[in-house]
């Protein structure tokens, strides 16, 4: 029992580039005051570095898996030593680059996306850009509601995932008036005899297409 020592850090938890490390390596047994070291020199240019005391730490440069033999010596001298790895995912990224019109009293729902990252991803819209508009962004990244006011309404939507990474983009919902049935010149009128001319001569003197309605 008195030879027993062993590095117990079996395994690292996943990470995401740009955001900051911080992991203790554990040890069990020896004569303690153990010393660690990167035995190879693995960590060199990965933005990592492995501490005397067992602290992994620093900001992965990249996106990949970081390998590495950890050393651990007692202050009896004995060594044992153990590879470990860090998966390091891509920063994360919303995808949204645009988002469809909406239309007033009618209701909207829209989910945004993102890349990248790790573990569970939190929304939010930290200039509470869509207030007054009836529509509202939940944690999971959906925008809903019902509009009840014409305009644009310009929002920040901010991802983050369980680590910390994250990332904002500006967004914009633009809310029309409510297509009128029967409103073919699309004026946003009740339907009226110009209405009707301009479905006659669509169909029948090939006139012009009827617009596409504002929803």
């Amino acid at each position: 029992a008195a030879d027993y020592f062993v590095i117990t850090t079996e395994h690292l938890p996943e990470w995401t580039a740009g955001t900051a490390y911080l992991q203790q390596l554990q040890a069990a047994g020896g004569a303690g005051g153990y010393e660690w070291v990167d035995k190879y020199g693995d960590l060199a240019g990965t933005g990592l570095a492995l501490l005397a005391d067992g602290t992994l730490s620093g900001t992965p440069a990249g996106a990949g898996t970081i390998s590495f033999t950890a050393t651990c010596t007692d202050a009896a001298e004995a060594t044992v030593e153990r590879v470990l790895s860090v998966t390091v995912n891509a920063p994360i990224a919303i995808t949204t680059s645009g988002l469809p019109a909406g239309a007033v009293t009618q209701a909207y729902y829209q989910i945004l996306t993102a890349e990248g990252g790790t573990g569970v991803r939190v929304w939010s819209c930290p200039d509470n850009g869509l207030l007054g508009s009836g529509l509202t962004l939940s944690s999971s990244g959906v925008i809903s509601g019902t509009p009840y006011a014409t305009g644009t309404f310009t929002f920040d939507a901010a991802v983050n995932d369980a680590v910390g990474s994250t990332d904002v983009q500006e967004l914009s919902i633009v809310v029309e008036p409510q297509p009128i049935c029967g409103d073919v010149d699309n004026s946003h009128g009740s339907p009226t005899v110009s209405d009707l001319t301009y479905l006659v001569s669509y169909l029948f003197r090939q006139g012009p297409v009827p617009p596409r309605p504002e929803t």
